[in-house]
């Protein structure tokens, strides 16, 4: 979809890479408020990049990694586009992992070229393959075990006993504000 911005035609793109169904939730939302065309990953291939000014890239977090983040790397960076990319998860916002888990997926250089954005999700254990439920189970165990926990981590010890969604639009608002300003 093109966008009219002060006379000039910006066409935008979202990307996403979904398991569970809560970055795909977004990618969709995030597509009906910036109207524009919102495919999967398995789709994008059919596409010319080159042809976006911004693509925005969605995906969730697997154990501290970012879901085909080789990919976005290798097949959006080298455009040299306007680059977006929100990450989908179940902790807090405001918890360190976060951060971290952001950081370390990419490079200094990649920070200063990449407007990354965090988005609350939950988890949905029904719709997790074994692999990850097995994960889930051993990463419960872990908090379970671990002597000394703080507030934050008691509180997600006991969250994630179970499937939740705190998946909500007003989570993308500063994307949002970010996206509508470019």
């Amino acid at each position: 979809m093109t966008v009219q911005k002060e006379g000039v035609q910006v066409k935008q793109i979202i990307i996403y890479k979904s398991r569970t169904g809560f970055t795909k939730r977004y990618a969709k939302w995030l597509a009906d408020s910036l109207k524009c065309e919102c495919i999967s990953i398995e789709e994008a291939s059919r596409i010319g990049l080159s042809d976006y000014d911004v693509i925005i890239f969605g995906s969730s977090f697997r154990a501290g990694t970012i879901e085909e983040i080789k990919w976005y790397k290798e097949k959006v960076l080298p455009f040299g586009k306007i680059n977006v990319v929100f990450v989908t998860g179940a902790m807090s916002p405001t918890s360190p992992e976060v951060v971290k888990s952001l950081e370390q997926n990419f490079t200094r250089q990649e920070r200063r070229e990449i407007r990354t954005f965090y988005l609350q999700s939950g988890l949905n254990y029904e719709a997790m393959n074994l692999k990850d439920k097995l994960m889930m189970k051993m990463f419960r165990s872990m908090l379970k075990s671990k002597k000394t926990k703080t507030e934050e981590e008691r509180a997600f010890a006991d969250l994630v006993q179970k499937s939740f969604d705190y998946s909500d639009p007003a989570n993308m608002e500063p994307m949002l504000n970010y996206l509508q300003g470019l």
